[in-house]
């Protein structure tokens, strides 16, 4: 039993890949062909010439030629006779594989004849060549040039040693394959036989061309030497006939070998020379089409889902080849007998899980191969959600979408989105996370369809508003800041917008989308607002103004009072004024005109903001000093002093200060 079984599939590939159809493909017919003699006595040489054509490709009009002309020339290559042999029978030979298994293309077919004669033949000096030329070869093939204008020359030698020792050519055992394998060794006995046991020596040769497109049979056959066909170098050449390891003959043994790499059409030459007492006397030379191709053979192959979702019905598709029987096997465990001979059934699961199926594929005799399938059957896992984010932008508005679906067994792989405007179909995408432009306002509806990577679906849908909006509101157009005092430009800014401000002397940092600056004078800065997509850009210019400080009025640095009295405070006289009073023995600390009764000396101070200027505001301290009361200064002089000549007296020792003093005696 010859049984094959592969996990891997392959196709077939025809090596003429297309029929072209034109008049110029199917006009070539030549595949190759040779001649060869056997001496019957007394002159007398029967003449063998068979010829191979496509018989797939070529133009049915360009048939084997009836009779074949042969040309018989001296060696001195001129013309001495002229044979016509009529054409007998002919065949098709056919495309045999060394493998029972292997399947060769539909479309190699090749034709064969062989035209016989009896041609009596003196001695002469030199002896003889024979030869018939026919055009035109195969325009596919690879390795030689302009094909089509190449046509064939088939010939033999009788040398004047044949002709006087009667002897038989040596004429090869077997036509080679019409079809290899790529990729696969060339291992052929092309060996010949001689009956009268001369020493054969076998090469490869090029083949001789002959003939014309104009003239494709010429009467009389043209005269020796004959041209022989160019090789298309550097890619081809007899030492590199087929393209991978070079094709090679045993020059003894006649073992052809290599192994073709590329697929196509190549024409191969081989000679076999007859050695006698070690003289060449005959040489026997053919040539031959090679059809390299992917050799076909039974390959079995299964297309069918890897994972179905909320589905356990199955349906098989079967992409066998070369295979005319099937035996799926189901591999249900609640159904385990389960199988069918359906060239592509559909089976359905009692349950979700894990299933291997099994396909053998046979032809009728014993050739046959195996696949397996394996289909994961689940509920559905999918949850479809998302979210947008409404950018609005004066009169239009960007929808950042951002996808949230979930799927604990297998991952989300495709999104349809389907987007409406006020009712209308506006925009579709099959991407994760979609933006959308539309104008605004409208009433939205997005609708999300996913499926995950094993096919399950789920969908929702949303509704919501976009709007007329400036994104540059954010910014007040004019703000008002103190003088030498920090405010921020942007605090509320939006996190996804951009900012870039103009070039300006507040601040280096001009992509900053909340700025802090100091300004001592009014300004103008400009900035340009976009999202992340540019889908809105807008310009906005923003006032820097200073505000107004307040003036403080009438009021000293320094009040001094008695012990026991009270000064009123006055700090300004203009209106929508806060004052804010600190220090001890205040009856009204926010009130622009406090009285303060301190008991000792106090600093007090006061800060006024401007509820009309941004709050702006100022600081003034003022002094209040507090004397004692002068009874009490006099009482600490005493009346009387009693001293020792040229002593000093202090008449005022407690020294109290903020008083003026006027001494008499």
């Amino acid at each position: 039993m010859n049984m094959k079984q592969k996990p891997i599939l392959r196709n077939i590939l025809s090596v003429f890949m297309i029929m072209l159809g034109t008049w110029s493909l199917q006009a070539t017919h030549i595949v190759g062909g040779e001649m060869n003699y056997t001496c019957l006595g007394n002159n007398n040489f029967e003449i063998q010439l068979t010829v191979f054509r496509d018989c797939f490709y070529a133009d049915p009009r360009a048939f084997f030629d009836d009779p074949a002309y042969i040309g018989v020339f001296n060696s001195n290559n001129q013309r001495v006779r002229q044979l016509a042999f009529p054409l007998l029978t002919n065949d098709t030979i056919p495309a045999i594989l060394s493998d029972s298994c292997l399947f060769v293309p539909n479309d190699v077919c090749v034709h064969t004849t062989t035209y016989r004669g009896i041609v009596n033949l003196p001695l002469i000096e030199g002896g003889y060549q024979l030869a018939y030329e026919r055009c035109c070869r195969n325009e596919t093939i690879m390795n030689i040039l302009d094909p089509l204008n190449a046509g064939a020359v088939y010939n033999v030698f009788i040398s004047e040693e044949s002709l006087t020792e009667c002897n038989n050519s040596a004429k090869f055992k077997d036509w080679p394959p019409i079809f290899v394998c790529v990729n696969e060794p060339i291992d052929w006995d092309h060996s010949a036989i001689d009956v009268d046991g001369d020493s054969l020596v076998y090469a490869l040769c090029t083949p001789l061309s002959g003939g014309t497109q104009a003239d494709p049979k010429p009467v009389p056959t043209n005269n020796p030497p004959f041209d022989q066909v160019v090789w298309n170098e550097p890619a081809f050449g007899l030492d590199n006939l087929l393209g991978g390891t070079p094709l090679a003959i045993d020059p003894q043994t006649g073992q052809l070998t290599g192994m073709p790499t590329v697929m196509g059409q190549f024409v191969v030459g081989v000679n076999v020379k007859e050695f006698r007492n070690g003289e060449m006397i005959s040489v026997t030379r053919r040539d031959f089409q090679y059809n390299v191709g992917e050799c076909g053979e039974v390959e079995a192959a299964i297309v069918a889902p890897q994972v179905q979702c909320e589905d356990l019905s199955v349906s098989f598709t079967n992409t066998s080849l070369n295979a005319d029987a099937y035996l799926w096997s189901f591999n249900d465990p609640n159904n385990p007998g389960a199988f069918s001979t359906t060239e592509e059934p559909t089976f359905v699961y009692a349950d979700t899980g894990t299933y291997t199926i099994r396909l053998i594929s046979s032809t009728k005799t014993v050739c046959r191969d195996t696949s397996y399938h394996t289909v994961f059957l689940q509920r559905n896992s999918m949850k479809a959600d998302f979210e947008v984010d409404v950018l609005d932008c004066l009169d239009n508005s960007t929808l950042n979408v951002s996808d949230l679906s979930i799927d604990s067994v297998s991952a989300p792989a495709f999104w349809d989105w389907q987007l409406k405007v006020d009712g209308e179909l506006a925009a579709t995408s099959n991407i994760q996370n979609p933006v959308f432009n539309i104008e605004a306002p409208a009433s939205v509806e997005l609708t999300l369809s996913v499926t995950s990577e094993n096919g399950c679906v789920d969908g929702t849908t949303k509704s919501f508003s976009a709007d007329l909006n400036d994104p540059g509101d954010d910014i007040e157009s004019e703000i008002l800041v103190c003088i030498g005092t920090e405010t921020q430009l942007n605090p509320d800014y939006n996190p996804d917008l951009t900012y870039q401000w103009q070039l300006n002397p507040l601040f280096d940092d001009l992509s900053s989308p909340n700025p802090t600056v100091i300004a001592n004078e009014d300004i103008d800065l400009q900035v340009i607002i976009r999202d992340e997509n540019n889908a809105c850009s807008i310009s906005k210019t923003v006032q820097i103004r200073v505000a107004e400080i307040p003036a403080i009025n009438a009021i000293p640095d320094q009040f001094i009072l008695c012990e026991g009295e009270s000064a009123q405070l006055n700090a300004t006289e203009y209106p929508n004024l806060v004052f804010e009073w600190s220090g001890n023995g205040l009856d009204d600390p926010s009130s622009d005109t406090p009285i303060a009764t301190p008991s000792e000396t106090t600093t007090y101070t006061v800060n006024i903001t401007d509820i009309n200027q941004n709050n702006c505001g100022l600081s003034k301290q003022v002094e209040v000093v507090v004397n004692p009361n002068p009874d009490d200064v006099l009482a600490s002089i005493s009346n009387d002093a009693i001293i020792c000549p040229g002593e000093n007296l202090a008449l005022n020792p407690s020294d109290a200060p903020n008083f003026d003093y006027n001494w008499f005696g």
